[in-house]
């Protein structure tokens, strides 16, 4: 399709390396035609229903949008997110697969497969706002970022980064509900729940910290990023 070549190699500047790593694609501006298309493999609506791919009418959830793959830990697509190539007021900007039995938007941490070895090595991990955030992070060369899926953060996210990281860095916009840090005892919380602020406590040992706007450690984690995402394009990279 022209519109979503467009939309992504040139106003999202993808290149052919980071579509396939991130199992980049396109979903039809049509009604039904991943529906007619899986029935014909022999998939039923309950089937389709369950994966999450169908609307309440049936027809196709995902239409007229970039799709990039939810992947588990193990490369295994589990759902998608999709964002609209043609702006619609009508429309959400982003849609995610709904909860199923494969997604959990609880658990499920956005470029996790593809980040894993980067925050092993690093011994670090940083968590930014948006999948597409990651999708270019990981092109500008700065790979050991992730994004949950959607949803708030939770303590499974968390503990899910500690088995890999010492470190995790929060890179959110100031009025993200999220991580935050008490530096002078180092203990990481989340908002609004404070027997969740204890359970993470535990869990991070006071390795979370939110990095807000202005902060000097900025130059560790998003700067670092902005910094990529400025050479890779003095580079030319499409």
């Amino acid at each position: 399709n022209p519109a979503a070549l467009e939309y992504a190699v040139k106003k999202r500047r993808l290149n052919r390396q980071t579509i396939g790593d991130f199992v980049i694609g396109y979903a039809p501006d049509q009604g039904d035609a991943l529906t007619k298309a899986l029935e014909k493999r022999g998939f039923s609506r309950r089937e389709l229903a369950d994966a999450g791919l169908v609307n309440r009418f049936g027809g196709d959830l995902f239409r007229g949008r970039m799709m990039v793959a939810l992947s588990d830990s193990s490369g295994e697509v589990v759902g998608f997110t999709g964002r609209i190539i043609r702006d619609d007021p009508r429309a959400p900007k982003y849609l995610n697969t709904p909860q199923t039995l494969l997604f959990d938007k609880s658990r499920h941490i956005f470029g996790l497969y593809q980040a894993k070895e980067a925050i092993r090595k690093s011994d670090a991990a940083v968590i930014v706002e948006g999948n597409l955030d990651v999708v270019s992070s990981h092109q500008a060369g700065v790979k050991n970022v992730v994004a949950t899926a959607g949803t708030a953060m939770t303590l499974q996210h968390l503990k899910a980064l500690s088995r890999l990281a010492g470190r995790i860095r929060v890179a959110f916009d100031g009025d993200r509900a999220g991580v935050s840090t008490d530096q002078g005892r180092g203990r990481g919380h989340l908002h609004g729940c404070r027997e969740m602020e204890r359970q993470a406590e535990n869990t991070l040992d006071g390795s979370a910290e939110k990095i807000a706007p202005g902060d000097p450690r900025r130059g560790s984690s998003w700067k670092e990023i902005q910094r990529a995402y400025r050479g890779r394009a003095e580079e030319g990279v499409r």
